[in-house]
C-alpha cells in the first residue's frame, strides 16, 4: 500500500513506527470528524420531538421504553398508503 511504499523509500523497515503513525492518523481523522460533522449533527436533535411508546401488555414490563421520534405531517398517510399497497401485493400474490 501507500504506507508502505513510503516507508521502504525512506529506508524504514521497522513496520511499528508505521503501524503507529497510521493510528494517530486515524484517531486525527476520527476527532476531526467528531468535531466539525457528528457534534453539530448531534446538537440538531433538539428540533424534533420525541413521544414514548406505550408497551403491548405483558411485553416487557420490567423494561423502560425509549424515545421514539415523531414523524412529520403527512408521513403517516404515506406509510399507510404504502403499508395497504404491500398488503394488497402480497393478498393478490396467494390467490394465484
Amino acid at each position: 500500500m501507500l504506507w508502505d511504499e513510503y516507508a521502504a523509500r525512506m529506508g524504514i523497515v521497522n513496520h511499528l513506527e508505521i503501524d503507529v503513525a497510521k493510528i494517530a492518523v486515524s484517531v486525527a481523522i476520527a476527532a476531526i470528524s467528531w468535531r466539525f460533522v457528528e457534534q453539530p449533527l448531534l446538537s440538531l436533535k433538539d428540533r424534533f420531538g420525541y413521544q414514548r411508546d406505550a408497551a403491548p401488555a405483558g411485553f416487557g414490563e420490567a423494561r423502560e421504553q425509549g424515545p421514539r421520534v415523531t414523524s412529520p405531517a403527512g408521513l403517516d398517510d404515506a406509510l399507510e398508503l404504502a403499508r395497504s399497497f404491500t398488503l394488497t401485493k402480497a393478498s393478490t400474490a396467494k390467490v394465484r
